[in-house]
């Protein structure tokens, strides 16, 4: 009766792994909320309320920082996917410049 109760029990296990594995891959997966990021005008540049800015380069990351940015992170791969989805930039274009908002410098 022993023996019998080890596969039991480890299947159970198992599956409780790999239920808790993919709820952890989908949470880690970044949502840009609307009004995250704002073009400046009519120009190519941006207003982002995010923490930070990751660049991906040669397998390593590089933070900037963005100034009154608190959203988090995101990197500027989801960045440009965005404003491409979003219509905010042409395909295959890239933006001119990140600025802050003038209305809360003052």
């Amino acid at each position: 009766m022993r023996f019998k109760l080890y596969p039991i029990v480890y299947l159970i296990s198992m599956f409780m792994i790999l239920n808790c594995n993919n709820q952890n891959v989908i949470a880690a997966q970044n949502e840009i909320m609307g009004g995250a990021i704002q073009k400046y005008e009519s120009t190519d540049s941006f207003i982002i309320k995010f923490s930070n800015l990751i660049f991906e380069k040669n397998g390593k990351e590089i933070k900037i920082p963005v100034f009154q940015g608190n959203m988090g992170d995101v990197t500027y791969r989801e960045f440009h996917e965005y404003c491409y989805k979003n219509g905010l930039l042409k395909e295959g274009w890239g933006e001119s410049g990140f600025v802050s908002d003038p209305k809360k410098v003052n």
